[in-house]
């Protein structure tokens, strides 16, 4: 007589698991191929089609974020209303005007109104207005590059191709290799190897397709290998957010995937960054924001990763960030012009007076030092410094002759009106802000990229004295400061309001 014992709830525990990862097997490559032939034959079919699917995808996964980021106290179907017609509207206007800025700035509007509902009714405003931006920027960004560029439905394949490869590398080298975890708090079944599996996949596939297109193939293998790593930031980006609002996939619409914004994570950071490849959005930006950008966005992302990052992510995103900006020098023209002329400019200046931009900046620099020696302690007075430049520039040539009520640098400017008065009263403003802001949390961290985008702007600029910047000041660091300042009085952690 044989007895068959029953299986223990351990065997039977382990048996289900084990059935999981094999549904997965065929439910995800499954949906993955019907998804991306939709999104092959709306790229294709034209830039109409190609918005109607983003917009729709937008709406998708706007539903699942309001959900995700709400209380639960109350239903988020106002928010997310508001924000899908924020998008669409976005969207259309993009379409219907590609070159124009309406787009950007329906979004931006949108956001704002979907914080403020969010405030009136007791939700996360942050969160519900930061959703808008989250998913409205990718979306405007594809529809821009489909839209604009030369050869745009290719583009756009390629950077899906990137997605798609970095994603399936990660998938089938992480399950086979597995390893030590990339970032166990956040994702625990992410590993090192499937996330370099990713990159090299990405890298490889990237270069078949443009090398197939007769594209140089090296410079594809760097570009599909740095957009991989950006991809997996946005993934562990969505992560977080899960991990923080205690939901492991965002919804259940996709077999095998989850949640819409499960599918698209990796393609929400990707997107904006696709212009890095495209020259007529590189250009552009380091056209208008020169210099000021070229310091100020590395010290921003330095203080980010430095007061949020562990020493081992850094290093991941100091390497992508050098890959990235090799990527930015292969692709923009401008950007190499733009870093050349720097020493051409100041050779003139130095042996011809030559009054460039550069040259100008300098010479500004310099008479303003000389004009704070001249009254080092109270300075010279409010609004003298037009005149004093009218002064110095009497027989004077070439850049020596400009006359500026402005030295384009913030410590000069005041130095020449109030002297060191003013420098200690500016410094002591500057760090009591950043005092305010050295806690935890969302509202912190944007009170504090305001401040130290400000000072670090100031080496160029004098941005507190000029009407739309300085009031975008005024309005950064109240708003966020009286936030913090109103939790505190309520006796509240900082981070508690983004919770």
């Amino acid at each position: 007589m044989s007895i068959t014992r029953p299986a223990s709830s351990h065997v039977r525990h382990l048996s289900r698991r084990k059935a999981k990862p094999l549904s997965d097997w065929v439910a995800r490559p499954l949906f993955g191929v019907l998804l991306a032939a939709l999104a092959f034959e709306a790229d294709v079919g034209g830039t109409e089609y190609f918005a109607l699917l983003i917009a729709a995808g937008a709406a998708l996964a706007a539903r699942e974020w309001h959900r995700m980021v709400g209380t639960g106290a109350r239903s988020c179907l106002p928010e997310t209303l508001l924000s899908i017609a924020a998008m669409w509207a976005a969207v259309l206007a993009l379409t219907l005007r590609p070159h124009e800025w309406y787009a950007w700035a329906v979004l931006g509007s949108g956001a704002a109104a979907v914080a403020v509902l969010a405030a009136l009714r007791g939700e996360r405003a942050a969160w519900q207005g930061i959703g808008v931006l989250y998913i409205g920027v990718p979306a405007l960004s594809l529809v821009a590059s489909r839209a604009i560029a030369a050869n745009g439905a290719w583009l756009v394949i390629g950077v899906f191709i990137v997605v798609w490869a970095t994603d399936t590398g990660a998938l089938i080298v992480g399950n086979l290799i597995g390893g030590p975890k990339l970032a166990p708090v956040l994702s625990p079944n992410k590993t090192w190897a499937g996330t370099l599996g990713g990159v090299a996949a990405a890298a490889l596939f990237e270069a078949a397709y443009v090398g197939y297109l007769g594209g140089n193939a090296l410079k594809a293998a760097l570009y599909g290998g740095a957009l991989a790593v950006v991809a997996h930031a946005g993934d562990l980006f969505e992560s977080f957010v899960k991990r923080r609002f205690q939901k492991k996939d965002s919804g259940t619409l996709i077999p095998g995937h989850g949640g819409v914004l499960d599918r698209i994570d990796s393609i929400l950071f990707v997107a904006p960054l696709v212009a890095l490849a495209l020259s007529f959005v590189v250009n552009m930006a380091f056209v208008i924001v020169s210099r000021t950008a070229l310091v100020t966005m590395p010290v921003l992302l330095a203080v980010f990763a430095l007061l949020h990052l562990k020493w081992r992510s850094i290093a991941i995103i100091a390497c992508a960030t050098i890959v990235l900006a090799a990527l930015a020098w292969m692709a923009s023209p401008q950007l190499r012009l733009t870093i050349q002329s720097f020493a051409t400019q100041y050779q003139s200046y130095r042996q011809q007076n030559a009054p460039s931009s550069m040259g100008m900046r300098l010479e500004f620099w310099r008479k303003s030092l000389r004009f704070f020696a001249e009254a080092p302690a109270i300075g010279h007075g409010t609004g003298s410094t037009r005149g004093l430049f009218e002064q110095a520039a009497v027989g004077q040539t070439g850049a020596a002759a400009e006359i500026i009520g402005n030295p384009h640098n913030q410590t000069l400017n005041v130095a020449v009106q109030w002297g060191t008065i003013g420098i200690v009263v500016l410094y002591a403003m500057w760090l009591a802000h950043l005092l305010l802001f050295r806690g935890e949390g969302l509202i912190a961290w944007v009170g504090l990229l305001v401040v130290v985008q400000n000072i670090f702007t100031s080496l160029f600029n004098s941005h507190i004295f000029d009407f739309h910047e300085g009031w975008m000041y005024v309005l950064g660091v109240g708003v966020a400061g009286g936030t913090l300042l109103k939790q505190g009085f309520r006796g509240a952690a900082p981070a508690d309001f983004v919770g």
